[in-house]
């Protein structure tokens, strides 16, 4: 009895450990251009695959996580002044309409992908068509008024999906997303970086301006004068 014992237990870790090892992580790295018209709806922000690229759908299971990093394009950054929420999230594109129980966190990052500001660790239940969190200005330790940043990471795993209304399904295992969208709400929005020239653009131009000078400059030397 004492052998049939401690097989099943040898059983039943196996199985743990298996079970434990199936829960995959979606890494996804995105570029979003801020340049683009906003189309957050209630929100400021950008949603969908014209701002953001490139392209992607992935199934999503109770225990996987999401590791998603979304970089402005080029040099642009964005400064949000007294921020209310801050959202980075995939929608639904195919699956029963659940909500999402969650545990993740948000960073901002600079133009470097190095961490300005990092969120605590967040749980909470939301998301019947979508996975992704608020974060607010409770949310952060130390959140300042105004914040330049050109780049956001969320980590977080799906811990269930769990019906909170009676019109939802049940015993939903896994949905698939593919729909991306970082919304905001603050007192204002400015968008910068946009429709300025890199520094080696500026140094062809000026040398083209100092060559067209120089040309224009013999021309008036060599121009005939009145008699």
């Amino acid at each position: 009895m004492r052998k049939l014992a401690l097989l099943a237990a040898a059983a039943a870790a196996t199985l743990a450990i298996t079970g434990a090892a199936q829960a995959a992580t979606v890494t996804l790295n995105e570029t979003l251009d801020i340049s683009q018209p906003q189309n957050g709806g209630a929100f400021g922000g950008w949603r969908g695959f014209g701002p953001f690229s490139p392209t992607y759908s992935f199934d999503l299971a109770v225990g996987d996580s999401v590791d998603m990093t979304v970089d402005f394009l080029g040099a642009q950054t964005l400064t949000l002044t007294n921020i209310s929420t801050l959202w980075l999230f995939n929608f639904v594109t195919n699956g029963d309409a659940q909500d999402v129980n969650a545990t993740g966190t948000l960073q901002l990052l600079d133009v470097n992908g190095a961490v300005i500001l990092s969120s605590n660790s967040l749980t909470d239940s939301e998301g019947a068509a979508h996975f992704g969190q608020f974060f607010g200005p409770g949310d952060f330790a130390a959140l300042p008024s105004a914040i330049t940043f050109g780049g956001l990471r969320y980590q977080g795993i799906l811990n269930a999906y769990q019906s909170n209304n009676a019109d939802e399904p049940v015993g939903v295992t896994s949905r698939t997303y593919g729909d991306p969208d970082f919304a905001f709400t603050a007192d204002s929005a400015v968008v910068n970086g946009v429709g300025v020239p890199e520094p080696a653009t500026w140094a062809l131009m000026l040398s083209g301006f100092g060559l067209a000078g120089a040309g224009l400059r013999r021309r008036r030397a060599l121009r005939p004068t009145a008699a």
